[in-house]
């Protein structure tokens, strides 16, 4: 890493702190649904802020990476450089419309935030620092997302919790994530009510794609001994195992909507989470049509365009007949951008895979399986903030910490 320390409290690193909890609970667009400033001044003031970073350093004759850092991150950047030039380019074979150039111009943004993203965590915020702020963000999600699904306030789907995220497939998304990846920077005692807390959370959230990712990471985490209980781990597994299957019958069957239904809980169950549930009489599930609709127009166009290369240009799934965009980050890109914006977008999973390890790599992983089910995960640096910490290697390899005397005992 650099030669320079960096500080375990500064100014800047504290400012980067702020912009790490403020993004990932995604606040500014919680914020802006309740009367508040557009999520873009914030987008900005980060701008501002990570340029006004860089011109310190340069003014203190530091390098913006230091060696090991640029040999860490470099295929990274040039994926940025790349995504900014296609961004370009695909906007040019667009409509060119007011939709598309909004598109552009938030691409545009990000990119800048991804690459101000890497520079300031690389040189000003600790690890240790990064773990405990985003632990609290995921604590602070959870629970406002709880309190959405008891009093719904900001999901915009009826029945189903967000929070501040507003959609719930991405509230699970980022919880489930910021779960992996600050865990180790909890003690072993705390960690148990954290995982509940988030796993609740998410569970409420009734994103099916969420559930899928919340049952892989958490079986990941609990048997490379995150979680504690290493001797046992074996037994508690196959409870667990038969936990996991009586639920996924009792979600088959319609037998847990049943017990629901009996329980104070059924006051917030409607038409919707009920269907997801397996109820019966509501099994009629639009959210899985839409898909399966919005994924089969996506290959015709495809197919049918005649830009088989370049696809149909930036913002054209935000334009097309259907009501929704395509709900698939490689469906999107592959309309889009065509051949050429396919691989753009599977180079960037490949080497997000390929450069991680351990939970880090299951955080790749998740990433990789939630591109089937959204096509919001380049769109808002609180999911950034996750993709940047995979590029900066930063959280890893962390130690686990021991819940009576906090002695460090192993690398994990």
């Amino acid at each position: 890493m650099n030669v320079y320390k960096k500080p375990e409290f500064s100014l800047i690193s504290v400012g980067v702190s702020i912009f790490l909890f403020w993004f990932a609970s995604n606040l500014p667009l919680g914020i802006f649904t309740l009367g508040g400033p557009p999520p873009i001044l914030s987008y900005l003031a980060f701008i501002g802020f990570g340029a006004a970073c860089v011109l310190w350093q340069a003014f203190e004759k530091r390098p913006i990476l230091g060696q090991d850092d640029w040999q860490i991150v470099r295929p990274f950047l040039y994926w940025i450089y790349l995504w900014v030039i296609w961004t370009l380019i695909s906007f040019l074979g667009s409509s060119q419309s007011p939709v598309a150039t909004q598109v552009m111009v938030n691409q545009l943004e990000m990119a800048l935030i991804l690459l101000f993203l890497i520079v300031l965590l690389f040189n000003h915020v600790t690890p240790r620092m990064i773990g405990w702020t985003l632990a609290a963000t995921a604590v602070f999600g959870a629970i406002v997302t709880i309190q959405d699904f008891m009093v719904p306030t900001y999901s915009t789907v009826p029945g189903r919790a967000a929070g501040f995220y507003l959609n719930p497939n991405i509230a699970a998304f980022i919880l489930i994530q910021l779960m992996i990846m600050v865990l180790p920077y909890l003690w072993v005692s705390l960690r148990w009510p954290f995982v509940a807390l988030v796993s609740i959370a998410v569970f409420l959230t009734f994103a099916r794609a969420g559930w899928l990712v919340l049952f892989i990471s958490l079986s990941y985490l609990f048997w490379a001994g995150h979680l504690g209980f290493q001797r046992i781990r074996a037994a508690l597994g196959l409870v667990a195992i038969g936990l996991i299957g009586l639920l996924g019958y009792g979600i088959l069957s319609g037998a847990l909507v049943e017990v629901l239904l009996d329980t104070s809980l059924a006051q917030y169950l409607d038409k919707n989470t009920l269907a997801r549930l397996g109820f019966v009489k509501f099994a009629s599930d639009f959210a899985a049509d839409e898909r399966s609709d919005a994924l089969s127009l996506a290959l015709g166009v495809f197919a049918s365009g005649g830009k088989p290369f370049l696809g149909l240009g930036l913002g054209y799934t935000r334009e097309w007949e259907f009501p929704a965009s395509t709900h698939n980050m490689y469906a999107l890109y592959l309309v889009e951008g065509g051949i050429v914006g396919l691989i753009l977008y599977l180079s960037l999973i490949g080497m997000l895979l390929w450069r991680s390890e351990g939970r880090m790599r299951l955080v790749a992983i998740n990433i990789a399986i939630y591109s089937f089910f959204t096509h919001n995960l380049l769109d808002s640096p609180g999911r950034l903030i996750v993709i940047a910490l995979i590029m900066t290697q930063l959280l890893q390899s962390t130690k686990t910490y021991s819940s009576s005397h906090f002695p460090e005992q192993r690398n994990v």
